[in-house]
């Protein structure tokens, strides 16, 4: 995989493409960048490829230890997968010690993005229900859906659309 495969993975849509990843910029004003894959094995190998890119250069010794670092830890990653959330918050320790530019903020299924109880999934699914529920109370009376944080098989396409250019 190489970079051109992550720029063409920025915003897909999840319908698609139902495995990805969430990054923020933790320099760009906080923006939030959402890749979409295929399977589960390509978000792993689009973080170990391209999360050393996102690491300052300007000690490079530093810089060979931590690529030896995360090298270590995607051979472990592939050999035996962790929970998504043990993962991600391992992922982001890394990135914290590195100094990168980006954490990962989410990754996981569409599908755990449509129903998972974390609270990123909710929090993301209130922020699109809130987007949609706008736009419907501005022309109706219909009442809020946010408090169930649900998407529902009506507003699964919209909510897919939605993501495409989330936090850009």
């Amino acid at each position: 995989m190489n970079a051109d495969n992550m720029e063409s993975a920025l915003g897909r849509n999840p319908i698609d493409f139902p495995y990805g990843f969430i990054i923020e910029d933790n320099f760009a004003g906080g923006s939030s960048y959402p890749f979409w894959y295929s399977s589960e094995d390509e978000v792993l190998s689009a973080l170990q490829q391209h999360l050393l890119s996102f690491l300052s250069e300007d000690d490079h010794q530093t810089f060979e230890d931590i690529k030896k670092v995360f090298t270590s830890f995607f051979d472990l990653v592939f050999a035996a997968p962790l929970v998504n959330q043990q993962l991600r918050d391992a992922l982001n320790g890394l990135l914290n010690v590195a100094d990168a530019e980006v954490n990962v903020t989410w990754f996981g299924s569409f599908k755990e993005l449509c129903e998972g109880k974390d609270d990123f999934e909710e929090s993301i699914r209130e922020q699109f229900l809130r987007t949609t529920d706008d736009d419907i109370n501005d022309e109706s009376e219909e009442p809020l859906t946010v408090m169930n944080k649900t998407i529902t098989d009506e507003n699964i396409a919209v909510f897919a659309e939605w993501l495409e250019s989330y936090g850009q």
